[in-house]
């Protein structure tokens, strides 16, 4: 079977009426069917790429669950520019959602 990829550009998608976003929203998480969608499972993170930013950096103290930080250690040298690229993708990523539509609120 042949492999087709695509690429899309999430800055070029067309915009969705109001009434599409207030359905879509509406729709509480049980209800939500995601059967056809596979759970990312390790196969995933073997073929994904952590890009480092180059932005400034700034020294911090901050409490994250033990299982967390030993995990991103076991992973070797340059664990906290791992922890902050991961950081910095879910903040990217809440930046081009709508206010009303993110995760944190």
């Amino acid at each position: 079977m042949k492999t087709i990829r695509k690429t899309i550009d999430l800055d070029q998608l067309p915009e969705m009426s109001k009434k599409a976003l207030s359905r879509l929203d509406a729709i509480k998480d049980k209800d939500i069917n995601y059967s056809d969608i596979p759970e990312l499972n390790a196969a995933f993170w073997d073929n994904s790429n952590i890009i480092t930013p180059e932005h400034k950096k700034e020294a911090i103290s901050l409490r994250v669950d033990t299982d967390v930080l030993k995990w991103f250690k076991e992973q070797g040298k340059g664990y906290t520019t791992r922890m902050n690229a991961v950081l910095r993708h879910f903040y990217e990523v809440q930046q081009k959602s709508p206010p009303d539509h993110r995760s944190v609120k």
